[in-house]
């Protein structure tokens, strides 16, 4: 609204609270999609380690089940590692690209996640197909 207040046409009086599942969900970085559709990337821990976590909204604030199980997705970078996604954009093409950082035994490299269909919806188990995982070191 212009004077500030919330927009009580978003989620609950302008306000939306999303859980993964887990102990500690947080978002860190929101993109705006060109059809209104709101992406917020961060991290998860739902498995007892951080993992990339993606969110995607419709425009009133209500999760977009056409984007992966339930609007929610996790990545993880391998069994035991502490994954947090920093920031996002979307290409040209729709593709989200999620960076951020991954350590296995207590060393932290940047991470790299391209989320290729970003509008299937795809099983829990089979989640992790839909991203290509680059490590840098």
């Amino acid at each position: 609204n212009a004077d500030g207040s919330l927009d009580s046409s978003f989620g609950t009086a302008g306000l939306v609270t999303t859980s993964f599942g887990g102990t500690d969900d947080r978002g860190r970085s929101v993109v705006l999609q060109s059809d209104g559709k709101i992406v917020v990337a961060g991290r998860s821990n739902v498995s007892g380690t951080f993992d990339f976590a993606l969110a995607r909204y419709n425009a009133n604030g209500s999760l977009d089940t056409s984007f992966a199980p339930n609007g929610l997705l996790i990545t993880s970078f391998g069994i035991g590692s502490n994954d947090q996604g920093l920031s996002a954009v979307l290409q040209a093409n729709g593709r989200i690209i999620v960076a951020g950082t991954s350590s296995l035994s207590g060393t932290f490299d940047f991470a790299l996640a391209r989320h290729l269909i970003p509008s299937i919806t795809i099983s829990q188990s089979a989640r992790d197909l839909r991203a290509k995982y680059f490590l840098l070191q």
